[in-house]
């Protein structure tokens, strides 16, 4: 049975424009049931039960959301891979829940 403990992780990364960034497994410890990432003023998410390599992108300038379907998020046992959906390299703050 779980403890009821959520373990959350904080960071920052560099992402890239034509490559998907990967968060090494050693930062995390444990695979994330949800995501979030701000590049820019834009908002990626991925839930638990999504498919891998997809995200809910929220445009920062419009408040408009929609699911992507491609170059998305993809979690792994101990951290998680962020394609590159966002289309720029740019300074990236993420939350990892498990």
């Amino acid at each position: 049975m779980a403890s009821g403990n959520t373990r959350v992780f904080t960071g920052f990364c560099n992402t890239t424009a034509a490559a998907a960034t990967t968060v090494e497994k050693e930062a995390l410890g444990f695979r994330p049931s949800y995501l979030r990432m701000l590049v820019g003023v834009d908002v990626y998410e991925w839930y638990e039960g999504m498919a891998d390599d997809s995200a809910v992108k929220t445009a920062g300038a419009t408040g408009v959301r929609t699911v992507e379907a491609a170059d998305g998020f993809t979690p792994l046992d101990s951290g998680f891979v962020f394609g590159a959906l966002h289309g720029a390299a740019a300074p990236a703050y993420f939350e990892a829940r498990d």
